[in-house]
């Protein structure tokens, strides 16, 4: 019965090599893969196209709802510049059009999750790196740990192993775009043995058979609440902690109702689009 709820009627029976997609590690596998560069190369931001990125990133009072509004109420579609060559054509409009979107708050008074700022962390890896988000992480994450099936532009051939729900249920709005376009949200496509070892990575801080990804420091941090004392709205909850780490959201205060009760204090976890959701628990 479970099966049948949760997914479409005209989809077959879901297997381990089925794709699924992944706005938690659409952002997560953008930001690993670490050497220093992104600390050595920081200053290259200056050299950027737009200043207006580097501005934009340096605040966090950003709301999906005041970026909507935002790009409601613009025309700065003829002012788009060209791509690059490192970046999908249709990318570059999704990204311009919001870079000066206002704040909706002062810095630090409120943590809001907003998508865009993973578009952003994304971007900044592109423009570093001098790579396209999936051969950069196609080079410094899938391959080196054997993630065979995770796509950020969805080749032809695996588009028909992606699992699809009913649209009955919230959050499994389906969008085909998302397939070739790649951003830093929502637009990875996985499996659950890709997602396996990806989370068992982060369970062997960083590591993953002989291939280290990251650092067991970069772990830490990433799976640590960043934001303390600091409390968090989303949709219409309330919370006295954000409860976030760099990427993946924590449950060291337990308050969001999408932590289970059983799971450890110490768990770090990201739903995601398409009602798919990665816990990882490294006491039980």
């Amino acid at each position: 019965p479970f099966s049948e709820i949760l997914l479409n009627p005209l989809a077959r029976t879901l297997t381990l090599n089925d794709s699924q997609r992944l706005r938690p590690c659409a952002s997560l596998y953008a930001t690993g893969g670490e050497r220093g560069a992104l600390a050595r190369n920081v200053s290259s931001l200056e050299k950027a196209p737009s200043k207006r990125l580097e501005n934009l990133c340096n605040s966090s009072g950003i709301t999906n709802e005041g970026i909507d509004k935002h790009v409601e109420n613009i025309n700065e579609k003829q002012n788009i510049p060209p791509s690059e060559p490192t970046q999908h054509p249709e990318a570059i409009e999704h990204l311009f059009l919001r870079y000066n979107v206002p704040l909706d708050l002062e810095p630090g008074k409120e943590m809001s999750y907003c998508n865009y700022n993973y578009d952003l962390t994304a971007e900044i890896v592109r423009r570093v790196s001098g790579k396209s988000l999936d051969s950069f992480a196609r080079e410094r994450i899938f391959d080196k740990l054997g993630m065979k099936d995770s796509y950020y532009e969805t080749p032809e051939h695996a588009r028909k192993r992606v699992a699809l729900r009913t649209d009955k249920l919230v959050g499994s709005e389906w969008d085909d775009g998302r397939m070739r376009i790649p951003a830093g949200s929502g637009s990875l496509l996985s499996t659950t043995m890709d997602m396996t070892i990806f989370a068992q990575m982060f369970l062997n801080n960083g590591i993953y058979g002989d291939k280290r990804v990251l650092c067991p420091s970069s772990v830490y941090e990433m799976t640590h609440n960043q934001l303390p004392g600091i409390h968090a709205m989303y949709k219409d909850e309330t919370f006295s902690e954000a409860n976030y780490g760099y990427g993946w959201a924590t449950s060291e205060t337990k308050d969001w109702l999408d932590c289970g009760s059983l799971q450890s204090s110490k768990t770090f976890w990201h739903n995601g689009w398409g009602i798919t959701f990665l816990w990882c628990d490294p006491v039980y």
